[in-house]
């Protein structure tokens, strides 16, 4: 939601994203992004972000997934049902403990199909996030800012649940996700691609306190994860909205040396068009 330069984990962000597409919802192995489209592709949805899957060719919705090496842009925007639900920052620093608040959260950027050794792979590039709306509720004498900031994504295809504990800003205790070889969860990482510095944080106002006070940055990386069938299954696929939790961005971010987290959700659209899908075919 906020930093520099960032590398875009799966819903969002999460996500955290298209011109021709593909006239089938089969892939080879690997991650393949395309389009959740009515009267379309393999027909095993029944809403329109292909989150609630039905039996093969009972639904309205199907994959239909973007050609092989070209770039499509997409936007993405914290609404999925009209109404924006605002993202959450919580952090501590010297002791304080300090939530930032936004109202709306926007990203721009593109995605394309790549096969690398015959294996099928998603390149995100020219990434920007905008945050506006935002407030410090813990700190109601101090103003915020959250500059623009680009960011890119990688794809970690052994995301786990649960997979380490974290103490969290007001100290309760968090079972964060984390890589880990052999898991299949799906996922999208963002994190920088300069340096560590995920967001900066430019606090002022009269009465704030002193050690909030300039440019604060939040450090390190975040997953986004999405709905998606069984990781049971050989070809597992993601929903259009990416979900930000206390559970997957602990285990990566921090402010002021400490564990920090980020709640909110991305959906995201083919620049115009239908919500964006993934699909991972591991065979």
């Amino acid at each position: 939601m906020i930093g520099r330069k960032a590398v875009v984990g799966l819903s969002l962000l999460c996500a955290l994203c298209f011109c021709a597409f593909a006239a089938s919802s089969a892939s080879a192995k690997g991650t393949t992004a395309g389009e959740c489209k009515s009267a379309s592709g393999s027909k095993d949805f029944k809403d329109a972000h292909c989150d609630e899957e039905v039996a093969a060719g009972t639904g309205s919705f199907g994959h239909v997934l973007f050609e092989k090496g070209s770039a499509v842009k997409y936007t993405g925007v914290n609404d999925t049902t009209g109404t924006k639900t605002p993202w959450m920052l919580e952090g501590k620093l010297a002791g304080v403990v300090v939530t930032v608040e936004c109202t709306e959260v926007t990203s721009a950027g593109s995605v394309t199909n790549e096969e690398v050794g015959g294996v099928m792979k998603l390149k995100f590039g020219d990434i920007k996030v905008t945050a506006t709306g935002c407030t410090v509720p813990t700190q109601p004498a101090c103003t915020v800012e959250v500059p623009v900031f680009e960011t890119g994504v990688t794809d970690p295809m052994n995301l786990k649940k649960e997979a380490v504990e974290k103490t969290g800003p007001t100290g309760e205790i968090i079972k964060a996700h984390a890589e880990v070889a052999g898991s299949t969860e799906m996922g999208l990482k963002f994190a920088p691609t300069e340096g560590t510095t995920f967001v900066t944080l430019v606090f002022s106002g009269v009465g704030c306190p002193a050690a909030l006070k300039g440019n604060k940055p939040v450090q390190g990386f975040a997953y986004g994860t999405s709905k998606g069938r069984g990781s049971t299954e050989a070809t597992s696929s993601s929903g259009a909205t990416l979900t930000f939790s206390k559970e997957t961005t602990a285990s990566g971010l921090t402010f002021g040396g400490n564990t920090a987290t980020l709640v909110g959700t991305q959906t995201l659209r083919k620049e115009g068009g239908n919500p964006l899908i993934l699909t991972t075919t591991s065979t």
